[in-house]
């Protein structure tokens, strides 16, 4: 039988507090970091994130276009956040990205992502980036539950 998701145990001062604690440099999510994309994740459904960006000419790959790599950076790091929003600590085992249009620079967009269920240490995590009521990617990913210490 599987285990759902906690989600009535996820709220948004978990996730405060496990983007400080284990995300503090983070190039999506941290707000100190200089070269970082700096998305304010907020709770907006249980178990789910969301976070509105705009990306500038620094993230492009191909003119006037977010570069592919900074686009499944973005889906991976709004998973981590939806885990942190539960108070879990996984780290990603598979990624797995869709893109279907391209996410050009200087629009506004908004990634969402979402907890969908859970086997043990192993939890399913999805995310989208919407752009005008469009898909511009999607991606479902697994996570690994680490007890220990993330530190290199």
């Amino acid at each position: 039988m599987e285990a759902k998701p906690p989600l009535a145990t996820c709220s948004s001062t978990d996730l405060e507090t496990m983007q400080n604690e284990h995300h503090p440099e983070c190039v999506v999510c941290a707000r100190g970091n200089p070269a970082g994309l700096k998305l304010e994740f907020g709770l907006v459904a249980p178990g789910t994130v969301e976070a509105s960006f705009v990306c500038d000419s620094r993230f492009q790959g191909y003119r006037d276009w977010v570069h592919g790599g900074v686009v499944s950076t973005i889906l991976d790091g709004a998973m981590t956040n939806c885990l942190f929003l539960c108070g879990l600590v996984a780290v990603t085992a598979e990624l797995k990205v869709r893109f279907r249009r391209p996410l050009p620079t200087g629009s506004k967009a908004t990634v969402r992502a979402w907890l969908d269920d859970m086997v043990g240490p192993i939890h399913i995590v999805r995310a989208e980036i919407n752009r005008g009521g469009r898909i511009a990617a999607s991606a479902s990913g697994k996570f690994v539950e680490h007890s220990g210490s993330l530190e290199p």
